[in-house]
């Protein structure tokens, strides 16, 4: 057994091109030139000593995402019928997989940066409300039919009046 590194070219002029484009299963016996192969590629396979070839599509309902290839050595049998059917059934169920690997890998992304943003919301909230808190000025916040929702802790410098007994109250009461 050998690693032979494959250009893209090289594979889009072979069997796995022609799986993509055609989105059909492509079984090649051992020591026949393919007709579907370009002959640049017929001529590395019998270089390289490959015998039969699968080569199936991988595809997640409407999404292509690759071929899965099997390549016997030169002295093994060809592949025959069912090897495509369960070449077919692997390719199924490593889409599956490959696709759910996806969407995990999206869901942790989405938790992380839920997270930091939280954390900055958070951070950024101290940071105001500290400023609130500790400025001079009386900032007060009113509902709809005018009573007080918030009001900062200055009311009890410039009033003498406790937060709590303030919220809660008409902002005429006050005035």
């Amino acid at each position: 057994s050998q690693v032979v590194h494959v250009s893209f070219d090289e594979l889009w002029n072979g069997l796995s091109g022609w799986v993509l484009r055609e989105m059909k299963p492509a079984l090649s016996p051992r020591g026949v030139p393919d007709p579907r192969e370009a002959p640049e590629v017929q001529r590395r396979r019998a270089e390289t000593n490959c015998g039969a070839i699968i080569v199936v599509p991988l595809r997640y309902r409407d999404k292509t995402l690759g071929t899965l290839t099997a390549i016997n050595c030169p002295d093994e049998r060809d592949f025959r019928q069912r090897d495509v059917k369960l070449m077919v059934s692997m390719a199924n169920q490593a889409a599956i997989a490959i696709e759910n690997a996806r969407l995990y890998d999206a869901a942790q992304q989405e938790i992380t940066e839920r997270k930091q943003a939280e954390e900055a919301l958070r951070l950024s909230e101290e940071k105001y409300r500290a400023l609130v808190e500790n400025i001079n000025d009386v900032i007060f916040s009113l509902d709809a039919q005018g009573f007080f929702t918030y009001i900062s802790p200055a009311i009890e410098r410039f009033a003498g009046y406790k937060t709590n007994q303030v919220v809660g109250q008409p902002f005429a009461r006050f005035v």
